[in-house]
């Protein structure tokens, strides 16, 4: 039904703007691991944890429109200051709709008052989808 709803919805699938986010944590360490027949597995690991670093990136039709990088994880402040600064300027303005999933802070007033000042749509993908998001 959601599928049917996107697909008969305004706009086309050109329009669409896949956004999604994205963390890990480069001092994460493995609890097992293989060694030689009688011989103990072995592994230094780094006392302190590091900072986790968080990716976000938009994908329409044409491939990569935009990307960012940063130490911590995304906030509805961070986030809308990626779509202003990245996503909507581009060189040719028109309506979007932009995909996201069901992060809590893509929901927030702060995060949907500049997609639809700015004349675009905000979808969010059904929760638990089955259908991944592209980005």
């Amino acid at each position: 039904k959601w599928t049917e709803n996107v697909l008969l919805g305004p706009g086309n699938m050109n329009h669409f703007v896949y956004i999604d986010e994205a963390s890990l944590n480069m001092r994460i360490t493995r609890k097992y691991g293989c060694a030689p027949l009688g011989r103990r597995a072995f592994q230094r690991v780094p006392y302190n944890r590091g900072p986790n670093m968080s990716s976000v990136v938009a994908v329409d039709q044409t491939g990569i429109l935009a990307h960012h990088f940063k130490r911590g994880a995304y906030n509805q402040e961070t986030f809308t200051k990626f779509l202003e600064d990245q996503v909507f300027p581009s060189p040719e303005p028109r309506h979007r709709i932009l995909l996201m999933d069901n992060a809590k802070f893509h929901k927030t007033q702060r995060v949907r008052d500049p997609i639809t000042g700015s004349g675009h749509t905000l979808l969010f993908l059904p929760p638990y989808s089955p259908h991944p998001n592209a980005a």
